[in-house]
């Protein structure tokens, strides 16, 4: 006995296989790499192995395995309707051999049974009456059906208090002067009016632009009433303000009765400042989510977590989702913030 060494012309991983001492050993497909399409070439005969030896594991490629095309099963106790689990993960093809009640097994017509796949490992079959027998299935592939796998549950995060969002402005904008000599320009925004262009997408439907003005106030109904300015990691202040999303109420987006309907979609694209800037798209750093929890009292606010509304403009998280009056984000777009947000005085 001896094995022969193999190499795929493909995955290039190498394998020694025990020789067929009863024929020829002959091999095509690659039997080393889950679903390699290369073939296998060989190296040499080791006529002093008689073990196989299998490559070690690779990252990224997952080793080919062997899978059943073959199941029997029997029904040993007299049945109108057999159960079969076969495993196999394919739906098979099905040979049924009935007991002629003396020990001996005839196959069985296929118009005299009904066979009903429940699902690629399970099946029955069902007879016009209660018979003992066996069932040969084999499997029509050796390759499983692709099941496209359920999209992994997000959690999400409600970011606004009785429908309120509460914004986070830096006191200054600075601009870069490009063509002047002073390099940067530093706008006082304290009392100074704010746009933001949101897009908003309501189920089956094309998406809308509008533009909301964020006034110079702050609604008492968010746990950060009171906190009119804020620190944020200890390197710039900012002005918080508060905007109800009932107010969308631009070229028709609300419905009849005052409310968007839930699964609406709702993204914050640009912002304007009055006499500074006209829209451009949100920076990093230049409009923040602050957040609160449960029951949004004056306790309740979250001073260690954030969304940067600028960061998130390009990636899968910038969707704010509208559900029964409230806005809600993946918990994937709040990012932590370092030392906790201060109150300034």
């Amino acid at each position: 006995m001896a094995t022969i060494s193999y190499k795929c012309d493909t995955c290039n991983r190498e394998i020694d296989l025990v020789e067929n001492a009863g024929g020829i050993t002959v091999l095509g497909k690659c039997v080393i790499t889950a679903g390699c399409k290369g073939k296998l070439y060989k190296l040499q005969r080791n006529e002093d192995n008689i073990r196989s030896v299998f490559p070690s594991a690779v990252s990224g490629l997952i080793d080919y395995s062997p899978r059943r095309v073959f199941f029997e099963f029997q029904q040993a106790v007299a049945s109108s309707v057999w159960e079969v689990k076969h495993n196999l993960g394919v739906a098979p093809a099905v040979s049924v051999y009935l007991d002629d009640g003396s020990g001996n097994l005839n196959q069985a017509n296929p118009d005299d049974f009904v066979v009903n796949i429940v699902d690629d490992d399970n099946l029955t079959i069902t007879l016009p009456f209660a018979q003992k027998g066996t069932i040969h299935c084999v499997a029509r592939s050796s390759v499983p059906r692709k099941v496209k796998p359920e999209p992994a549950t997000v959690a999400s995060f409600q970011v606004t208090t009785s429908g309120t969002i509460t914004l986070a402005i830096p006191t200054k904008y600075i601009e870069t002067n490009v063509s002047g000599p002073s390099g940067n320009i530093i706008h006082e925004l304290e009392f100074t009016t704010v746009r933001l262009e949101v897009e908003i997408t309501k189920p089956n439907e094309e998406p809308v632009l509008c533009v909301e003005t964020c006034e110079a106030v702050l609604d008492d109904v968010t746990p950060w009433a009171f906190w009119n300015k804020v620190l944020i990691r200890k390197r710039r202040n900012y002005l918080v303000r508060t905007k109800n999303i009932s107010e969308f109420l631009s070229i028709g987006i609300i419905t009849a009765n005052n409310t968007l309907p839930n699964g609406t979609l709702i993204r914050f694209l640009r912002m304007e400042i009055e006499g500074v800037i006209a829209l451009s798209p949100i920076e990093s750093r230049y409009l923040f989510f602050l957040l609160s929890q449960e029951p949004y009292q004056s306790i309740d606010k979250i001073r260690n977590k954030l969304i940067d509304v600028g960061e998130l403009l390009n990636t899968d998280d910038q969707f704010f989702v509208y559900r029964d009056g409230e806005l809600f984000a993946k918990e994937t777009a709040i990012e932590k913030t370092y030392p906790k947000i201060e109150k300034v005085t």
